[in-house]
């Protein structure tokens, strides 16, 4: 009795552990981006113009596996801060844009921020933030936008407003300094099924089934001597 449970009880085992063997795997890749100036007065810190933020990444490698879904993470801040002149003065931050694989948008947002003060005050730091996170599953992402994370060649990732518009930056009005910095990435992800177990997952099985039989081994053979 004891033998036969400890045999069902290894065969559960080694059906668990070949059942892991093929897992769902993650690619990430991230581009980041940053800028900062410092100046004085009145005028617009621009720190991405209309052609906005861009960044190029590979097409899913079909020989990894199968694409399951694919997810794009844009998350962009602007901060500003400064002192007023001796006739006050204020800070205002924007984030104007839209997202797009190549030339197919998805989805867009905006934010702002501003700040004034007194005369010869510090006005602290403020912000506008964007974050635009989209999970595209294979079977609805829609045709152009499948075609181009799956094609032959690298595409672009942007965030920009296009036109005559900035994409991120600072307005300020007669301050004697002020500091405005852009800090932002944009992260894309495949999930994937693999076409085939890496080598360190049969590694892995093989050593376990090896010590699930030398364990099965020990036990046949302490029963055989219990039982003379």
């Amino acid at each position: 009795m004891k033998k036969r449970f400890l045999s069902q009880l290894l065969s559960c085992l080694t059906f668990v552990l070949l059942a892991g063997t093929v897992q769902a795997s993650v690619l990430t890749n991230t581009v980041n981006f940053s800028d900062t100036q410092t100046t004085s007065g009145t005028g617009t810190i621009v720190h991405a113009g209309p052609s906005g933020l861009t960044g190029n990444f590979s097409p899913f490698n079909a020989s990894l596996g199968t694409l399951d879904s694919f997810l794009i993470d844009w998350e962009v801040t602007v901060t500003s801060s400064g002192t007023t002149s001796p006739s006050a003065g204020n800070i205002s931050e924007l984030l104007n844009g839209v997202a797009y694989i190549n030339l197919v948008s998805y989805n867009g947002k905006n934010n702002s921020n501003g700040i004034g003060g007194a005369p010869n005050s510090l006005l602290p730091a403020r912000s506008a933030s964007i974050s635009i996170v989209d999970t595209f599953l294979v079977s609805n992402a829609g045709t152009d936008i499948l075609s181009t994370v799956t094609g032959g060649s690298n595409f672009d990732l942007s965030y920009k407003a296009g036109g005559s518009n900035n994409t991120a930056k600072s307005d300020y009005v007669t301050m004697a300094t002020v500091t405005s910095a852009m800090t932002g990435s944009v992260t894309l992800t495949y999930n994937y099924t693999p076409a085939v177990p890496e080598p360190s997952t049969y590694l892995l099985l093989t050593i376990s089934l090896g010590v699930v039989g030398y364990v099965r081994k020990k036990m046949t053979h302490r029963e055989e001597q219990t039982a003379v």
